[in-house]
């Protein structure tokens, strides 16, 4: 996956995901809880930095590309 990312030039946003598939998923939830999860999941894809979504992004992006896409929020916010 690193030589991948290093090849079409990706390197740090792979790293980062490699480094989310090494602990537990924040995805993963009380079978209760569903509805705030999927909640959370759709306002990450929403306010993601390229451009609002539509209601549809949550069936087509990944686990993987949420959790890049709340760390980039995460990071932006430390560095405001």
């Amino acid at each position: 996956m690193m030589v991948y990312g290093a090849i079409f030039g990706c390197l740090s946003p792979i790293l980062s995901v490699s480094a989310f598939l090494s602990y537990k998923s924040p995805f993963v939830y009380p079978k209760d809880e569903r509805q705030n999860v999927e909640r959370a999941k759709l306002t990450l894809l929403n306010d993601k930095q390229d451009g609002p979504g539509d209601g549809n992004d949550i069936d087509r992006q990944s686990d993987h590309l949420l959790m890049m896409i709340a760390y980039k929020r995460w990071e932006t916010i430390l560095n405001e």
